[in-house]
């Protein structure tokens, strides 16, 4: 539900029509323009996403904000940036291995480039030879491939 204008909270008439298109819940939250630019004074206008926000966090960001940040950020590509083709869909792979805010150290790449990048299917086959299970016949594939 986007809050209203400027416009609106300062007519009276035009916020009441808001209002009464909004469900229950959100009528009683936002009875009165006064509350909602008391919540916009304290937590920020939707869509201020920058360092003049007032929630704004730098690199303490957490894991998902920041590859929905780097989502707007990165243009995304039309085939992946390892192996050229073009799959269905494409990951963010971040390269260093530090989380922050820098579009350098993250690129494109496609979900099997992106597991074999990440050593998602070595991290698979040790926890497997922990535990003491059989590899099946998918994970030894796996391996051949990449080893």
């Amino acid at each position: 539900m986007p809050l209203p204008k400027k416009a609106i909270l300062n007519d009276p008439k035009l916020f009441a029509e808001w209002l009464s298109k909004q469900s229950k819940k959100c009528q009683r939250k936002w009875s009165s323009p006064d509350k909602i630019r008391a919540w916009q004074k304290t937590c920020g206008r939707p869509g201020k996403k920058d360092e003049s926000s007032p929630v704004w966090k730098g690199d303490d960001i957490k894991y998902n904000s920041l590859h929905l940040v780097l989502r707007r950020k990165i243009p995304k590509p039309e085939s992946c940036s390892h192996c050229g083709e073009k799959p269905k869909r494409l990951e963010l792979c971040n390269i260093s291995g530090e989380y922050n805010r820098d579009p350098a150290n993250y690129i494109w790449l496609c979900t099997t480039c992106h597991r074999k990048m990440d050593g998602f299917s070595f991290k698979i086959m040790k926890a497997k030879t922990k535990y003491n299970l059989f590899f099946n016949q998918f994970y030894q594939e796996v391996s051949a491939l990449l080893g």
